[in-house]
């Protein structure tokens, strides 16, 4: 009877030591697998539209389909607040920020969440009718002329026409 029970107690630890690395294992596939599947699929063509005083139309592709969120800050190292989410999974991302209200004439950075190790910086605009409404002709100086997306000393808020290089086209916008 009591060698029974040991043979009992020895198979049910041999199944535990058998089942645990492969549920570990599987753990650790998942979570792998998860992390790969949106560490390509960053922002790409994004699409600022200030709609009305208190909203703005967010737009933009990824190369797979991902879950984006969306984050906003009055300053670019500003504290973040939530703007906007998608719903489902798309490759083709149109977010509104009606969830939450923007103050009136205030430009926002947006930071958008796509999966990636850093979201992809973006801005709306401070007014509907005139994106160039609360920036300084002065901000463009030899820092900034010329930078694209992938630059350190890039600011959205200066990419008056959103084709990811702040450029004399956009300084022109202010005649």
């Amino acid at each position: 009877m009591q060698f029974h029970k040991n043979k009992i107690r020895i198979s049910f630890v041999l199944m535990l030591l058998l089942i645990l690395p492969i549920f570990l294992g599987a753990i650790y596939m998942v979570q792998k697998s998860s992390s790969q599947a949106n560490a390509s699929c960053p922002a790409l063509n994004i699409k600022v539209q200030r709609t009305s005083n208190s909203t703005a139309r967010i737009a933009f592709d990824t190369s797979c389909s991902v879950k984006a969120k969306v984050n906003c800050a009055i300053a670019r190292g500003g504290i973040k607040f939530f703007c906007a989410e998608d719903s489902l999974a798309t490759q083709n991302h149109i977010l509104t920020t009606e969830e939450v209200t923007l103050s009136t004439n205030t430009g926002y950075y947006i930071f958008i969440d796509t999966g990636t190790s850093t979201p992809v910086l973006g801005h709306i605009p401070a007014s509907p009718v005139d994106s160039t409404y609360g920036l300084s002709f002065n901000a463009f100086d030899e820092k900034t002329m010329g930078t694209s997306s992938e630059d350190e000393n890039y600011d959205p808020a200066l990419d008056i026409n959103q084709d990811g290089v702040i450029n004399i086209i956009d300084k022109m916008e202010f005649y």
